[in-house]
């Protein structure tokens, strides 16, 4: 008996992620050439292809190196294909076809269905079982789960041993694994089933929307395999379909892993995340798993390891048969490529099971595994320019070559490090340079790439200006802004105030003031400044001037300097006086009384009043007197003084005699050589010039002095004294006694008679007398003391 064996070989393993784009091509091909040319594998022989839609609805596919899973196929869409290509940059794409729908996707969706796209075929397997890979995607994730209006696809199978409820009693293929629940929005997303579900976006977030691995389709599942049990021989029909549900728009799509549709002993499917068949020396193994689907008895299945690759030294040693025991689906084993060194390029490896299928043919299923060198890892990454700084710039990279996942790693010039994530959001203030560093999973390759972000822009410079000092209170000042560097399109405001204006002119400052420029650009980068005005002025003040002034002899004239002294405000100063005068120093004559006004102006218009008053005291009439004696000798010499009461002095003196005899002066001496009555007029004149007179009468004597030649101090009472006669009228005489020998015994002024000898011995002694008188007369001789 011939045992009927299905084989399954799926290898395991993680390839190199290129940053690509979905391609995708229609009207390229007949439905026939896209079924044979495209989806059919090995073990399938296809026969009566018919495609129900439009043209743009079917086509051929590559996404290598996007992120769906699988590498190449056929993609069939409710609306247009092309609708597929990424990046994910919007929430609602799609494209009203205003077709009809599909019974069975109705069945399926529960709802009316449209715009359907249905290729059908029969077909004739090899092997007991049929495979094909595939990958659900719509723009109706996620909004629209559980909602009842959703997107429905299927592959529907009917023919020999097949019964279900669909048309021609066909079953639907389409379901979750190890599950009878057809794969369905509903049944796949972030919440159901969401190991199956891969999350693509919203069409407005990145990277989805940024980076072009992702496709349109705001989500997809991961790579499902549809299978079946067939009969060998037998022939068979396939409908694959998909459709909208509720109305026409937002569009669905299934994409078919081309060559997956295969009928063989052992199938053969190499599984990855991207959908290569490529290992990596020294890092990336490969688990290889055999699997059938008839566990009712034992198999023993040869394996044949060919290829450029050698068993045992270019990976591990590989067993040459496998070994099914009743009850087991599977089995795996693990090709660890070996590490040598060698730059040999890419070897492959062949594995070839062989097989006995129930109609007695000999099957042949054949697996491809590549081994390559550690490949080197490329960065892609963009210098960007920006107008402004930022707190947040998000900087992109990818990473291609060597194996994923990446490991990145951001830091600055300094060496800092700055992130650990494959994009790196980060303040920037000034042009910088960032470097990220990318090791893969073999850990075995490390790339750099330097990433140059240019602000546009220089710091802005902001300046006020210098500050300014006013000499004067009230002054305008126009305070000028300066700003260099920034984004144009400058907003100003100065405080105080509140100015919206690049100058600010300011009418009048009457104190001391600080004012803040503040210059925002256009990247709303704010800058401040100050300028402070000093206001360097202290109030105008008289601090003196020449004094009031009592004065006498109103009506006479007083020439007098009056000036102001004034201090503070600002120099120069003008004056204008109540006389018309405009000197600091003013000469003014005073003849009653009078206040005179003076008003200072500063440079600041400021001006400070003073006054300096004259006043007269009252003025009392002289009266005037003369003292002395009333009788002199002729010749003699006597003093006459003037009394004077009020008036002002100081006083002017003029006697005269009218005959020989005038002066100045008080007192003054008076002589005279005529005897008899001497009228003497004085007249005195004061400060006022107001004279007074009046008459003094002397009787003028003759008074010769007659000269003793002896007297008796001998106590007797009588002739005791040295006596001249009429001496009385000589006052300022000076008497001078000497002995016989010439010696100074007695000297006097104004002698008054009164020498009695002072106890000198008797004889004869020698005198002279001065009279002092207007002659100037000396008299000489001998005088006899004897007692």
């Amino acid at each position: 008996m011939i045992k009927k064996l299905l084989f399954s070989i799926l290898l395991y393993f993680t390839a190199i992620n290129i940053n690509a784009q979905l391609v995708v091509n229609t009207g390229t091909m007949t439905p026939t050439q896209y079924v044979q040319n495209v989806l059919v594998g090995a073990g399938v022989t296809i026969s009566n292809v018919t495609f129900t839609g439009t043209s743009t609805q079917i086509g051929d596919f590559d996404a290598t190196n996007t992120l769906i899973g699988i590498p190449d196929g056929l993609i069939l869409a409710s609306g247009t294909v092309t609708t597929a290509i990424g990046p994910n940059n919007t929430g609602s794409a799609g494209t009203d076809m205003f077709g009809n729908g599909d019974p069975d996707l109705t069945s399926i969706a529960g709802i009316t269905t449209f715009d359907a796209a249905v290729l059908e075929f029969d077909f004739i397997p090899i092997g007991d079982s049929i495979k094909f890979n595939y990958v659900f995607g719509s723009e109706e994730y996620l909004e629209f789960v559980n909602s009842g209006v959703n997107d429905a696809f299927g592959f529907f199978l009917s023919g020999p041993g097949i019964a279900g409820p669909y048309t021609n009693s066909a079953v639907n293929l389409a379901l979750i694994p190890n599950s009878t629940t057809p794969v369905t929005i509903d049944n796949v997303n972030s919440t159901t089933n969401s190991t199956y579900y891969v999350i693509n976006g919203t069409g407005t977030n990145s990277p989805y929307n940024t980076n072009p691995q992702y496709i349109q389709y705001d989500g997809h599942t991961v790579v499902l395999t549809a299978q079946s049990q067939v009969v060998c021989g037998q022939t068979y029909h396939l409908k694959i379909a998909i459709a909208d549900a509720g109305d026409g728009v937002w569009d669905s799509g299934v994409f078919l892993e081309g060559g997956s549709l295969t009928s063989t002993g052992v199938d053969i499917n190499i599984v990855t995340a991207t959908g290569d068949s490529t290992v990596i020396e020294g890092c990336a193994d490969a688990n290889i798993c055999f699997t059938r689907i008839d566990t009712t008895g034992s198999d023993t299945v040869p394996l044949f390891m060919t290829g450029t690759a050698t068993n045992g030294v270019d990976y591990n040693i590989l067993p040459d048969t496998i070994y099914f025991q009743p009850g087991q689906s599977s089995i795996c084993f693990t090709i660890i490529p070996i590490a040598d060194g060698l730059n040999e390029g890419t070897e492959d490896v062949i594995i070839t099971a062989q097989t006995i299928n129930n109609c007695g043919d000999t099957v042949l299923t054949t697996g491809t595994i590549y081994i390559v060198d550690a490949p080197d890892i490329n960065i892609t990454t963009t210098d960007l320019t920006l107008n402004c700084p930022t707190s947040g710039l998000t900087i992109n990279s990818s990473a291609s070559g060597g194996l994923a996942p990446y490991d990145f790693t951001w830091i600055n010039m300094n060496g800092d490090t700055l992130g650990g994530s494959q994009n790196l959001t980060t303040p920037v203030n000034q042009t910088d340079t960032f470097i990220v560093i990318v090791t893969d999973s073999c850990n075995l390759t490390t790339a750099y790439d330097t990433v140059i972000i240019t602000i546009a822009t220089t710091p802005m410079t902001v300046s006020a200006g210098n500050d300014i000092t006013l000499t004067c209170p009230g002054q305008s000042v126009t305070l000028i802004s300066t700003v260099n560097g920034g984004s144009p399109g400058y907003t100003f405001n100065w405080t105080p105030g509140n100015v919206n204006t690049p100058n600010y002119t300011i009418p009048a400052i009457n104190q001391t003031t600080t004012y803040v420029l503040q210059i925002t650009d256009a990247c709303n980068t704010s800058v401040y400044d100050t300028v402070t005005v000093n206001v360097n002025y202290t109030p105008l003040q008289v601090t003196g001037n020449s004094g009031d002034s009592v004065l006498n002899c109103i009506g006479n004239d007083h020439l007098i300097d009056i000036y102001t002294i004034v201090t503070n405000g600002t120099a120069p100063y003008t004056f204008a006086w109540s006389n018309s005068s405009n000197d600091s120093l003013v000469n003014v004559n005073v003849t009653s009384p009078t206040t005179y006004y003076v008003t200072v102006t500063d440079v600041c218009n400021f001006t400070v009043t003073d006054t300096i008053n004259f006043t007269f005291t009252p003025y009392t009439p002289m009266s005037i007197a003369i003292s002395g004696d009333d009788s002199i000798c002729i010749g003699s010499i006597t003093p006459l003084t003037a009394i004077v009461n009020d008036g002002y002095p100081p006083y002017s003196y003029y006697w005269s005699d009218g005959i020989s005899f005038s002066g100045n002066g008080n007192p003054i001496d008076y002589s005279t050589l005529n005897a008899g009555s001497q009228f003497i007029t004085l007249s005195v004149t004061d400060q006022c010039n107001i004279t007074e007179q009046t008459t003094y009468t002397i009787e003028a004597i003759a008074c010769e002095v007659i000269i003793p030649n002896i007297f008796t101090p001998n106590g007797d009472g009588s002739n005791d004294f040295l006596v001249f006669k009429n001496l009385q009228y000589f006052p300022d005489n000076k008497l001078v006694i000497f002995n016989r020998w010439g010696k100074k015994i007695y000297e006097k002024t104004d002698y008054q008679n009164d020498w009695n000898g002072d106890n000198h011995t008797d004889g004869t002694y020698f005198f002279i007398l001065e009279l002092n008188d207007f002659a100037n007369t000396l008299h000489k001789g001998s005088i006899t003391i004897l007692r």
